[in-house]
């Protein structure tokens, strides 16, 4: 598949077609192109279970750990078939989980599920270097399953339990003298993906079934022994298998089979002539280039014949790609064409892809140039570095650098230094990821190196945040520059796991630089449960910087200990009301209470009272503050006096709570609510007090409403005077009066109750 189908095949993806689906999944898992991983992962809950089978198995094909956790997911389908396609794709996107998943089904009694789990274990058994499995595989070798026999001996071989050689009479007797075809065809795969046995591979070609000789010649293909070119060519004479044939001897890659794959090109068979040219370019022979090269005109096969000149690494192959780039193309030709010149290797043809972005030109182009300049390696970065400051090609740079691994990391650290280019040179390491770590260390340890360059590499670590990288910011701690010194320890809480480390950070518990105090509380806070770190933790309370003493508290907060009771009362009455707030949080919770439960549960004693109101004070919530309007109610003065001290120093968060509570059926509780919302100067409330008195008929209350507006000053005049015009209250002699006497008072400039007594 080329270029331009990878992108057409990630368009058909959303047709309505579900065999269309179909078909553009399994390109995409042949192709295995990681840009595919994601709109595959969406086609996994496609409506079609052909379809979801398809993409797990396309998945598995690319082998791109983003697919793992989707894929371990399936484990517990209910449909076999995905169950047995989800284990064969963990085997190239597993890890020490997958393995220890898959092995559950090594004794699977669906003998499909079986054979797959033990590929699967294999393989990842082989790549992890974990043997712990492997003796579960070891008696399957007796299996009446002829394809769990096969994959249990590969398993072995490839693990290195038994050798090739060991195995390959046990195959003969076992599987290749099998009056079965699929038997010996399991026979000869197995010598295939063990890689031994051709002599038995050869003697099969004479084999009746044409299933058997098939699989060998794909075994002869994957050894790659040269001494089987020989055998393949002279295979090339029956018409029926000769599509297997050239791609086997593609894969071999021997140019002594290039003359013959060119004899027979002149086939009439055009799939035939596809795969001759496409193992030509895999074999990379340059007696071929004059046929690709003329291939080029042929409406049938001039995308194979470019893809092909791109494998050949010469420069005659590249001087026809470039020359070709020039004349008017469809858009299929052009990708193929820009990915065929990625391949070349030539890093003289770097100017003429950058050439193709001059002029404006469709996303597929900008990211097929990027991937196409990633394989030239670092003579590539500073072309892909100039695409980052272009808005449009930017996102495709940054992929393509993540190809690079650690070839580009010096160039894009000397790219820091450079004030107009270091967040594009900050973004493409990021992109490269964690193989960049070891260069940035290098780099900040550079005496050459100043402060400015050390931040930034602290802050692409930051980026990066490996936990390879938490050593590094635990050293910089002790960093005479108060900014890498602080970046430092604003990022270290950031990581996970500090067991390693637990001593280093205890050691700076004792900065003199708060903000490191800080952070070291806050990384300790993960191991909290442990008694040695509960009590440093609980010595950070006293530190003389509230944001030390703020978390830790926090950090104190996961513990339940009524001992710490005491130093929670301490620092409920710090000056710092997010520490104080913090304590009063946590007070609460070891005592397991509320705010309802500290004022129910009192006498209103003196002593209590001072003890709570530091308490209430630290009110958060407009649920807390409706907890604390009943106390105005109250029959004791000391009661009423403590809710009013209360509400009046929370009054924004109390403010909607009281003009509510203007409502309230207690004549007393409205009353008093009136003269707080007077004394806090909360002139939203002058109509709602206004409304409510032109209601009232209780000649008491009358008279408190009356001095609260009296409490709002000279803003209120406009309403006293319209309640005197009011006709309800023209009868209404004693409010007439209170009244007037409330205007005389404004209007002589007096406020003489503003320190007004409570009335009841």
């Amino acid at each position: 598949m080329d270029i331009y189908q990878l992108f057409s095949a990630i368009s058909d993806l959303s047709n309505h077609d579900p065999r269309i689906r179909y078909k553009a999944i399994a390109c995409l898992g042949t192709v295995k192109d990681s840009r595919s991983v994601a709109p595959l992962l969406n086609c996994i809950s496609d409506s079609d279970r052909w379809c979801r089978i398809m993409s797990i198995r396309s998945l598995g094909q690319i082998g791109h750990p983003s697919a793992k956790a989707a894929i371990e997911r399936l484990l517990s389908s209910d449909d076999s078939l995905i169950l047995s396609t989800a284990i064969i794709a963990l085997k190239n996107v597993g890890d020490e989980q997958s393995l220890n998943l898959v092995s559950g089904f090594l004794f699977d009694i669906h003998p499909r599920i079986c054979a797959d789990a033990v590929e699967t274990v294999g393989e990842l058994s082989w790549r992890l270097a974990s043997r712990q499995h492997l003796p579960s595989i070891r008696p399957l070798l007796h299996s009446g399953n002829n394809r769990l026999v096969a994959n249990a001996v590969v398993a072995l071989c490839r693990n290195q339990e038994t050798t090739p050689q060991e195995m390959v009479g046990f195959i003969r007797e076992k599987l290749l003298s099998s009056s079965e075809k699929w038997t010996r065809a399991s026979g000869v795969f197995v010598l295939g993906a063990i890689g031994f046995g051709e002599e038995e591979l050869i003697k099969s070609l004479n084999d009746q079934s044409i299933d058997v000789v098939v699989n060998v010649i794909r075994a002869l293909g994957r050894i790659k022994n040269p001494a089987s070119v020989h055998a393949l060519v002279d295979l090339l004479a029956r018409e029926n298998i000769r599509h297997k044939v050239v791609i086997a001897l593609g894969e071999l890659g021997e140019k002594k089979a290039s003359q013959a794959l060119i004899k027979y090109f002149s086939t009439s068979n055009i799939a035939v002539q596809r795969k001759i040219i496409e193992s030509l370019g895999k074999i990379a022979d340059p007696s071929a280039i004059s046929l690709l090269i003329e291939k080029l005109d042929d409406t049938h096969l001039a995308l194979e014949a470019i893809t092909a000149l791109g494998r050949m690494h010469h420069p005659e192959a590249s001087k026809a790609l470039i020359s070709m780039i020039h004349k008017p193309l469809s858009s299929e030709s052009e990708l193929t064409i820009i990915d065929a010149l990625g391949n070349t290797g030539d890093p003289a043809i770097i100017p003429t892809l950058m050439d193709l972005l001059q002029k404006p030109q469709p996303p597929r182009i900008f990211e097929t140039v990027s991937w196409a300049l990633a394989r030239f390696g670092k003579a590539a970065v500073p072309a892909l570095f100039s695409l980052l400051s272009d808005p449009k090609a930017s996102q495709y740079a940054l992929k393509a650098f993540s190809e690079f691994k650690d070839e580009a990391v010096p160039l894009l650290i000397d790219h820091l230094k450079d004030p107009k280019n270091y967040e594009n040179a900050m973004k493409a390491i990021v992109q490269i990821g964690e193989t960049a770590i070891p260069f940035l260390r290098a780099a900040f340890r550079d005496e050459s190196a100043d402060s400015a360059l050390k931040l930034l590499i602290c802050k692409c670590m930051y980026r990066i945040l490996s936990p390879n990288s938490l050593e590094f910011f635990i050293q910089n701690l002790e960093s005479d520059d108060t900014e890498i010194r602080r970046f430092s320890a604003f990022v270290l809480p950031m990581f996970e796991n500090f067991t390693s480390f637990e001593r280093e950070i205890q050691s700076h518990l004792a900065s003199v630089d708060p903000l490191v105090r800080i952070a070291c509380v806050r990384a300790l806070s993960h191991s909290v449960n442990d008694a040695k770190i509960q009590g440093l933790l609980t010595e950070r309370l006293e530190d003389p910087y509230w944001g030390v003493r703020y978390y830790a508290l926090e950090a104190i907060s996961e513990i339940d200990s009524p001992e710490l009771l005491g130093q929670f009362k301490t620092l409920i009455q710090s000056k710092d009301q997010i520490v104080s707030r913090k304590a009063v949080q946590q007070y609460m919770k070891v005592c397991g209470v509320s705010i309802k439960d500290l004022i129910d549960g009192t006498n209103f004693d003196s002593a209590l009272l001072q003890e709570i109101f530091p308490i209430l004070k630290n009110i958060s919530t407009a649920e807390e503050v409706g907890e604390i309007i009943p106390l105005l109610g109250n029959s004791e003065p000391k009661v009423v006096d403590f809710a009013n001290n209360v509400l009046l120093g929370l009054i924004e968060l109390s403010k909607p709570v009281l003009i509510e509570q203007l409502q309230n059926p207690d004549p007393i509780v409205r009353s008093r609510i009136a003269i707080l919302l007077g004394k806090s100067g909360s002139f939203e409330a002058i109509p709602i007090i206004a409304d409510i008195l032109r209601k009232e008929v209780n000649p008491r209350v009358q008279k408190i409403l009356v001095q609260s507006l009296s409490l709002f000053g000279i803003k209120a005049t406009p309403i006293i005077f319209s309640l005197l015009g009011c006709h309800e209250h023209k009868e209404d002699l004693q409010l007439q009066e209170l009244l007037y006497s409330a205007l005389e008072t404004l209007n002589q400039g007096q406020s003489a109750l503003t320190n007004l007594s409570m009335p009841f």
